[in-house]
């Protein structure tokens, strides 16, 4: 019984050291930044990019319910992603968004994440919205 217990405190952990990054993150940026080569671009290349500040309560909801996607699965971009970052413990880490499909790579832990069904157009909608903001200030 007592194995059972440190198992399920053991995944409770690992489960908020993956999402707890993005609890604890702030300073959302979504990127002006397009073409072939924004896969390339790290943190660090995007400060020489315009950005539109996005709200960190909106993120931390839309995130609520955020599942990791297996290593096994790679998922397919359609289009070309937005590009956003987070600053956490005061280091900025680089996402890809995917335009489709509720998904994005966290470049911080090397890992896809999968928003929740609920989420996802709503989602789509803010950083679609967000984006036209950056081009007509």
């Amino acid at each position: 019984m007592k194995s059972v217990f440190l198992v399920c405190i053991a995944l409770h952990f690992a489960s908020f050291e993956q999402h707890g990054r993005f609890e604890r993150s702030k300073d959302w940026r979504l990127y002006d930044v397009q073409g072939p080569n924004l896969f390339k671009y790290t943190a660090d290349t995007l400060k020489s990019f315009r950005f539109y500040r996005l709200n960190d309560d909106s993120i931390r909801n839309f995130l609520s319910g955020l599942n990791d996607l297996p290593d096994s699965i790679a998922p397919v971009w359609m289009g070309g992603p937005q590009v956003a970052s987070y600053e956490l413990d005061g280091v900025r880490y680089k996402i890809d968004i995917s335009q489709y499909g509720g998904f994005f790579f966290d470049e911080g832990s090397k890992k896809y994440y999968q928003l929740d069904g609920k989420n996802i157009t709503d989602w789509h909608a803010y950083i679609r919205t967000c984006f036209v903001s950056l081009h007509n200030p």
